[in-house]
């Protein structure tokens, strides 16, 4: 199992030997064949990193407030868009929802959604008072924007990588997206 695993370079292969037992026979060193699932476990990692490949990047138009994996257009709202930027750009950890969050959404939000005034207000309202985001209504905006991708999506695979997602005990979540840094582009 161990030899067919792939835990082992491919420049370097693992070589299991075994010994014969002498009761049948000659006592001897023999090699292990270790050709039968080998070949399908690298050539499923090859297809592997060929699809990683294939994926559609994520753009962030920051000018326009707009989100785009591959052509399709994800329509969020100016809240959803600063806090999916949050997270392609940062992660949050932890059951509190850090002053450095909401001071980060502000000033996306204010970047570029500069016309929306009145949601901009509350938040500053808030974070000037010291009250900070309320759990609930992180949550609630992490689902709407989700729904939202999923809907765009129509894909399990997609969705799944490019949602926002919490792993972890209750009190100690890390939110983040799966997706690598490297299928994302802002502009």
């Amino acid at each position: 199992m161990l030899g067919e695993s792939g835990d082992f370079s491919e420049e370097f292969p693992l070589r299991l030997i075994k010994v014969a037992d002498p009761r049948f026979g000659k006592s001897r060193n023999v090699e292990v064949k270790l050709d039968t699932t080998l070949p399908k476990i690298i050539k499923m990692r090859n297809e592997l990193k060929e699809l990683k490949n294939v994926l559609p990047s994520v753009k962030l138009d920051i000018k326009r407030g707009k989100v785009f994996v591959g052509e399709k257009e994800i329509d969020f709202a100016p809240i959803e868009f600063c806090y999916y930027r949050y997270f392609v750009e940062l992660k949050l950890s932890g059951m509190e929802v850090s002053e450095n969050f909401l001071k980060k959404i502000i000033e996306f939000h204010k970047e570029t959604f500069s016309e929306y005034d009145s949601v901009r207000q509350s938040l500053e309202e808030m974070l000037n008072k010291g009250w900070g985001l309320s759990t609930n209504t992180f949550r609630s905006n992490i689902s709407k924007l989700n729904k939202k991708l999923f809907a765009a999506l129509n894909n399990e695979s997609l969705c799944k990588l490019f949602s926002i997602k919490a792993d972890g005990k209750r009190g100690a979540r890390f939110y983040g997206i799966e997706a690598s840094k490297e299928k994302f582009k802002i502009r």
